[in-house]
C-alpha cells in the first residue's frame, strides 16, 4: 500500500512538472511566432478520432499579443477570470459536443484558449478551485467572439 501512494504521488508531480515545461515551451514559441501548427491535445476518450488544435496560454501581454494574431485560425476563444477582471489560469476545460462525445478535456497552461472545431453546439464546463462553469457554446465558423468565463473570487 505504501508503494502505491509513492507512486502515484511521484506521478502527480510529474504531471504537474510537464505541464509547467509545455507551459515553458509554449510561451517561447509564442514569443518566437513560430507557432505553426502544433498541437498538444490528447483526448482521453477518443483514441480513434483526431483530437482538435488547440493553444492555451497569455499569461503575459506579449502571448497574448502573438494568440490575437491567431485568431483567424480558431473557432473558440475562451478567457478564464475571476469576478473583477483577474485573468485565471490552471483552470479545467472539457468540451464536448451534441452527442456528449468528450473533444477536448485539459489543465489551461494561460487565461485563454483557443479550439478549433466545426460548425455546430457544444458544451464548455470549466472547474477552478472547486468552482464550476458551464456554458453552451454555438460555433459558427469564422473569427470567433471572445466568451468570458469568470469566477467567483478565490478566498
Amino acid at each position: 500500500m505504501q508503494v502505491s501512494l509513492s507512486a502515484v504521488t511521484l506521478l502527480q508531480r510529474f504531471s504537474c512538472a510537464l505541464r509547467h515545461a509545455r507551459a515553458l515551451c509554449v510561451s517561447m514559441l509564442l514569443c518566437l511566432g513560430l507557432t505553426g501548427s502544433f498541437n498538444l491535445a490528447c483526448s482521453a476518450e477518443s483514441a480513434t478520432s483526431e483530437a482538435p488544435k488547440w493553444i492555451s496560454g497569455g499569461v503575459t501581454s506579449d502571448e497574448r499579443h502573438q494568440m490575437q494574431t491567431k485568431t483567424a485560425d480558431y473557432t473558440v476563444w475562451l478567457v478564464t477570470a475571476v469576478q473583477g477582471g483577474e485573468y485565471l489560469s490552471d483552470v479545467h476545460v472539457s468540451i464536448r459536443d451534441e452527442k456528449n462525445t468528450l473533444l477536448f478535456d485539459q489543465l489551461l497552461d494561460g487565461p485563454w484558449l483557443m479550439v478549433q472545431l466545426q460548425p455546430g453546439l457544444y458544451n464548455v464546463v470549466a472547474t477552478s478551485n472547486g468552482q464550476r462553469i458551464s456554458r453552451q457554446l454555438r460555433v459558427t465558423g469564422g473569427r470567433p467572439p471572445r466568451t468570458h468565463l469568470h469566477f467567483r473570487q478565490r478566498s
